[in-house]
C-alpha cells in the first residue's frame, strides 16, 4: 500500500478513535491522530517485513490490516501507559 497509504489509514483510525470518545478528550485530538499515524507506519513496516502486504504495491487488504492494527496497538499502548486517548 505504501507509506502514504499507511499515513492515511492512521489518520482515519485516529479520527475514528477521537470521534468515539468525545466526552473524554483529555489528550488533544491531534496528539491522538499523530500516535495513530505513527502506529500505522510502524505496523505497515512490520507487516512488510513479515511479508504481509508490500510497500511498493497498490492497495491490498493485508497491508491495510497491518497498518490499522499498528495504529490500534499504538493507541492502546499509549492508553495503558497512562496517556488519555
Amino acid at each position: 500500500m505504501g507509506i502514504v497509504g499507511w499515513i492515511i489509514v492512521g489518520l482515519l483510525v485516529g479520527a475514528i478513535v477521537t470521534s468515539l470518545r468525545p466526552h473524554r478528550r483529555v489528550t488533544r485530538p491531534p496528539i491522538t491522530i499523530l500516535i495513530a499515524v505513527a502506529g500505522a507506519v510502524v505496523g505497515g513496516f512490520v507487516g512488510d517485513s513479515l511479508e504481509v502486504g508490500h510497500v511498493e504495491s497498490s492497495f491490498d487488504v493485508e497491508s491495510f490490516a497491518a497498518a490499522a492494527t499498528g495504529a490500534i496497538v499504538m493507541l492502546a499502548a499509549y492508553r495503558l501507559g497512562g496517556g488519555r486517548v
